[in-house]
């Protein structure tokens, strides 16, 4: 459904987690809303367990992502 990748800050050095959702799936009204949905649910959650949702949007070739906070394990 999404790759997640560990991206740095080119400034700050900053280690984030990037998922990006497959291309197929982007372009598929309904797993688009679920996606979008999923921010939502990360940006009302505060856990130490839990990723914060930092960003989203859609890249040059269509496919949704979101910015999360890296959390190591």
């Amino acid at each position: 459904m999404a790759s997640v990748y560990r991206a740095e800050h080119i400034y700050s050095g900053t280690a984030f987690a990037i998922k990006v959702l497959l291309k197929e799936h982007s372009e598929n009204a309904e797993m688009a809303a679920r996606f979008q949905r999923e921010v939502q649910a990360y940006r009302h959650v505060q856990h130490p367990h839990v990723a914060a949702a930092l960003d989203f949007g859609r890249l040059d070739d269509g496919c949704m992502y979101m910015v999360l906070e890296y959390m190591r394990g």
